[in-house]
């Protein structure tokens, strides 16, 4: 297996011994491991994100710079010289990159940068030594001044100094905290224990990662799930969308339905109109739409005499794309109709579980919606296995805007999306 000391005796740094940039080590590294895989260090790293790099060098530029492009399903693959230590200049070229080639080998790594890229606050950074050495994990941090930032809104590093933390002191208290963690949450850190896990109180004043996670307040108890309406809201969350009601949803249709004395016809087009049922069923043909909607209700397609039924009606103009789902649900019989109870009160304990401002505000936009539709459609009428997904709602919750897949398969249950 080749490693980056090879490279660098067969090519030079940046490719001088062959007079091209596109001969660079890393370059020719990468191109010989995409080839043959397991033929050089790099088979230690993800062989797709390698693939994906040597794409975007085929495509743009053999410059091994390009391989810290945002386009990559990474952060960065580079060659780190941070322990290199400095080389006596020459006023012979050449003896001057013999000297730099000979410090690289003995003490430069390849350094692969990974993790969620769309997150600033957490990355992974894996070494491979130019030996060939690898040290998988050996950095797992948190991007603080990012968080700085965009917490104070700076233009630039320059402006805030360097070190939030050290230098300027903004994190002093369990209000600031909170207020840094509405941010946070919005770019994919789920819980102040998560948060802890990743700054921990050295990034703090003392004490103030916990007394923001004791202190977390607890919001009223939705009211609106015992009102005489709720179970048809939520029949009408379920029918249309999958997911169950948000508490702000839920309380402005019981104010709504209350206002219009009853009547769920206005709540029905609304509901069957919104961008959220369109994206779901709009651009579907009229079987489609109806086997997606038994997909979304009872775990299965419709049977055919069922199917036949419905897609009449809606071809027919018996019944509109806004008002089937409703119709559909509200047919159900036996084992079709259990499955709605079950999940009817599933959706009910969700809708309850989200007690706290940071849980309300996790379930708060498409990403949020479509975990919740995950968790949901895995209800069946076999209410042992419900009881163990209900057991799960505070996990599911807590990672909304996350991927809630890993929790689910991790109790046995094979998620489902619509």
């Amino acid at each position: 297996m080749k490693t980056l000391s090879d490279y660098i005796n067969q090519y030079g740094l940046s490719g001088w011994k062959v007079g091209s940039g596109q001969y660079a080590p890393l370059v020719m590294m990468l191109r010989d491991e995409v080839a043959n895989p397991g033929s050089t260090s790099l088979s230690a790293l993800d062989s797709g994100s390698l693939k994906v790099a040597f794409g975007l060098l085929e495509n743009n530029s053999s410059d091994e710079r390009t391989l810290a492009n945002i386009n990559l399903p990474f952060t960065s693959l580079r060659i780190d010289a941070s322990k290199v230590p400095p080389v006596q200049d020459s006023d012979d070229q050449t003896v001057f990159m013999t000297n730099m080639d000979a410090a690289f080998k003995a003490a430069a790594s390849i350094v692969f940068v990974h993790g969620e890229k769309d997150n600033p606050f957490t990355q992974h950074t894996d070494y491979i030594s130019s030996s060939g050495m690898v040290t998988k994990d050996a950095i797992v941090h948190t991007d603080l001044n990012a968080l700085k930032n965009i917490y104070l809104g700076a233009v630039n590093n320059t402006v805030m100094g360097w070190n939030v933390f050290q230098d300027n002191k903004v994190v002093t208290s369990p209000a600031i905290l909170q207020n840094m963690l509405e941010l946070v949450l919005q770019n994919g850190i789920d819980t102040p224990e998560h948060v802890k896990q990743y700054f921990g109180n050295y990034a703090y004043a003392p004490g103030v990662a916990d007394a923001a996670i004791q202190q977390e307040a607890k919001l009223p108890f939705v009211s609106q799930l015992n009102d005489p309406n709720s179970d048809a809201l939520i029949k009408g969350y379920l029918a249309y969308y999958g997911r169950p009601a948000d508490p702000a949803g839920l309380a402005f249709w019981v104010d709504a339905l209350h206002r219009a004395g009853g009547d769920t016809a206005s709540m029905v087009n609304n509901f069957g109109t919104s961008a959220e049922y369109k994206a779901l069923y709009g651009n579907s043909s009229s079987a489609e739409i109806v086997n997606s909607i038994y997909q979304h209700l009872f775990n299965r397609d419709a049977e055919k005499a069922g199917l036949d039924f419905w897609v009449e009606h809606l071809d027919k103009g018996i019944l509109t794309l806004s008002s089937i789902a409703y119709q559909i649900l509200n047919s159900a019989l036996t084992s079709d109709a259990a499955i709605i109870s079950e999940k009817v009160a599933a959706s009910r304990f969700f809708t309850e579980s989200l007690d706290t401002q940071r849980e309300v505000d996790l379930y708060s936009n498409l990403t949020s919606a479509a975990n919740a539709r995950t968790w949901l459609a895995l209800f069946t009428d076999d209410h042992a296995m419900n009881t163990k997904l209900t057991g799960i709602t505070v996990d599911v919750i807590n990672n909304l805007q996350g991927h809630v897949e890993p929790i689910l398969v991790g109790q046995g249950f094979n998620p489902v999306h619509h």
